[in-house]
């Protein structure tokens, strides 16, 4: 094989199997549609790899518009994904946002991404030699639509409820909700309109308009509801504008309601890798406008995922106006081989321990125990789940909590193909609270739920819903 041919029998060997997939979200998209093409990369080992590097250049027919790394650096000019080192058993996953072009309707558009370097040997796969078959090529393909499309969904829902009379003749009352979502897509814009309705007709609706212009997505919302009168007004409005430029992911979110429509609510997020694989957020929320307590609300920032000794930090700083720093820390760390603790430490105004979760699980059971500030034992949860057939599971639940009686959750399932039938079982201090069951389809185009619920004074309700997608 190729890795006996480049490793000397007489020496040691480093072999790192690196495999890599390639998805799409939308295989077939109108022209101007943003789509989202995703590798993935994976170490079988057994060595680390270093000095990897990916070539995931962009075909004819798209346009680049930004990318998402969990790891290394991408370069759209060149296609050059830097991966770097990557240990055995991890993986590193690449996200790249793009837009179909114009007049590529009924063209097949071919993406191709594959391992091109890496300082150790693979034992059945060689980089950059562009074979199909072998596990670190990935392909997909694409065949655009014409501009136009009209899609949506109609859904409604059907809840009785019952109610006794005095002559102990059971009535029902109904209430009715229907939903209607029509979605319009040309050349990049995209306008989506959500109405809801009830017995008394129209109760509100949200017309949202989106675009992509170069690397910003530019949504904007508008809502409607009923007033008193029974006319529809203008209650809410949003703009928002996101994107991701030199590495950085931003996001601004302006939002104004018609009760005080001299006044705007501003909320800027952005945020990027650091160093040792860190994410660093900031988040500021301002008011403009009269109104206003004050024109900075607050502003945090956040560096997460930083590992030391195996451990891993997370720590949130919160500023507000005229008041003191606020900063939390999390950690979290493995106990033994199954046990995993979750720790938030409060630093300000006095270094204390807020909480502590200990969560220890595996595909069958799941514990969790929940301490309060004073590190006193303060709730309990025991998981059971029990596959017990094909299609057929059934999950016990049981919540401790000091002074009280147990709560208790049982819960079964059996699937049979698109087809779903669930009962969950309530007990609370020792006594039966409620049953629900529900019968639920759901396939492509078509989904279908009834349910209802009993409880120890009788039937509460029953549910029907229905929902079309086109």
């Amino acid at each position: 094989m190729l890795f006996i041919s480049i490793c000397s029998a007489l020496a040691r060997c480093e072999t790192a199997d690196l495999e890599l997939t390639k998805r799409v979200d939308i295989p077939a998209p109108y022209e101007g549609d943003a789509l989202v093409y995703t590798v993935t990369l994976t170490n079988k080992g057994p060595e680390d790899a270093t000095g990897v590097e990916v070539s995931d250049p962009l075909p004819a027919g798209v346009s680049y518009l930004w990318h998402r790394a969990s790891r290394g650096s991408y370069n759209a000019t060149t296609g050059r994904w830097i991966v770097g080192s990557l240990a055995a058993s991890a993986s590193a996953k690449l996200e790249i946002t793009v837009s179909v072009d114009r007049g590529t309707a009924g063209r097949e558009i071919t993406n191709t991404a594959e391992v091109a370097k890496a300082d150790q040997a693979d034992p059945d796969s060689l980089p950059a030699n562009g074979r199909l078959g072998e596990d670190d090529l990935g392909q997909v393909t694409i065949v655009p639509r014409p501009t136009a499309k009209v899609s949506g969904s109609l859904s409604g829902s059907l809840t009785a409820y019952p109610q006794s009379t005095t002559a102990q003749v059971t009535k029902f009352d109904f209430d009715l909700r229907v939903y209607a979502n029509f979605i319009l897509t040309l050349s990049g814009l995209t306008v989506n309109s959500l109405a809801r309705l009830d017995l008394a007709g129209l109760e509100y609706e949200a017309l949202t308009i989106g675009a992509v212009v170069g690397w910003l997505q530019i949504t904007e919302m508008l809502i409607f509801g009923r007033k008193l009168d029974g006319e529809l007004a203008f209650q809410r409005r949003s703009l928002t504008v996101q994107g991701q430029l030199q590495g950085l992911q931003l996001r601004n979110l302006l939002t104004w309601a018609a009760d005080a429509p001299s006044r705007f609510d501003d909320t800027l997020t952005i945020s990027g890798k650091a160093a040792a694989g860190a994410t660093i957020a900031s988040e500021a929320k301002l008011c403009l406008g009269p109104g206003c307590d004050h024109p900075l609300s607050y502003e945090r920032i956040t560096i997460s995922g930083i590992s030391l000794g195996g451990v891993t930090f997370q720590s949130i700083t919160t500023f507000r106006p005229a008041e003191p720093i606020e900063e939390r820390l999390a950690l979290q760390f493995k106990l033994a081989e199954l046990a995993v603790v979750n720790a938030s430490l409060e630093l300000w105004p006095a270094l204390l321990v807020s909480s502590v979760v200990l969560t220890a699980t595996n595909d069958l059971w799941r514990v969790v125990l929940n301490y309060d500030s004073q590190l006193n034992f303060s709730r309990g949860t025991v998981s059971l789940i029990l596959p017990l057939a094909h299609g057929l599971s059934v999950r016990s639940t049981t919540t401790i909590t000091p002074g009280e009686e147990l709560d208790h959750l049982l819960s079964a399932v059996v699937q049979a193909g698109p087809w779903e039938l669930m009962n969950t079982t309530v007990f609370s201090q020792g006594q039966f609270q409620s049953t629900e069951f529900s019968l639920q389809l759901a396939s492509a185009g078509l989904g279908f739920l009834l349910s209802a619920r009993f409880t120890p004074t009788g039937l509460e309700y029953v549910l029907s819903s229905l929902r079309i997608e086109f």
